[in-house]
């Protein structure tokens, strides 16, 4: 009879194992499951403000914190004369003026353990070494990012600056 119990028991060891690791699957399907649709709704986000910024006819650049290009939409491309994806990359302060490339680099110091969506003055239009001055609409240097806030992106937005009027 003892030699029973113990089967008894070590069956319903083996039984409470069993449905511990069901469980534990079953949790962790549903957290990958999860996980997928996130990123799902996240990528569609993502593709949209994307999309949308493909047809903004102001030149959008976003860089990361150290200014390499993440993102040029295509007005950008033109007024750098690149292609957007050879743009991907590359450095922005090296796309600029030595002055603007010195406040672009100095907006993006200032802006390190700034709270987020903080705007940085730029002091004034971003020059393009080849292709004249950008007004700057978006001021935004360095703000972190939601889903990752170790990591930090700038926006530099702008049409071309219009030449003022003799008084």
């Amino acid at each position: 009879m003892d030699e029973h119990s113990e089967e008894d028991e070590q069956e319903r060891k083996k039984r409470l194992k069993r449905e511990a690791n069901r469980r534990s699957a079953q949790l962790s399907r549903q957290r990958k499951k999860a996980f997928v649709e996130d990123l799902k709704a996240k990528n569609a986000e993502y593709l949209h403000a994307r999309s949308v910024l493909a047809y903004h006819p102001d030149a959008v650049f976003a860089t990361d914190g150290n200014g390499v290009i993440a993102y040029a939409n295509p007005a950008a491309a033109k007024r750098a004369h690149a292609d957007a994806t050879r743009l991907t990359g590359t450095s922005f302060p090296n796309l600029l003026d030595q002055d603007s490339r010195r406040r672009f680099v100095a907006a993006l110091r200032e802006s390190e353990g700034a709270p987020p969506s903080t705007s940085i003055s730029l002091g004034g239009p971003l020059q393009l070494m080849k292709n004249g001055a950008l007004e700057v609409t978006v001021e935004c240097a360095a703000a972190p990012r939601p889903d990752a806030p170790e990591e930090r992106f700038a926006v530099a937005a702008g049409r071309p600056a219009r030449k003022r009027a003799r008084a």
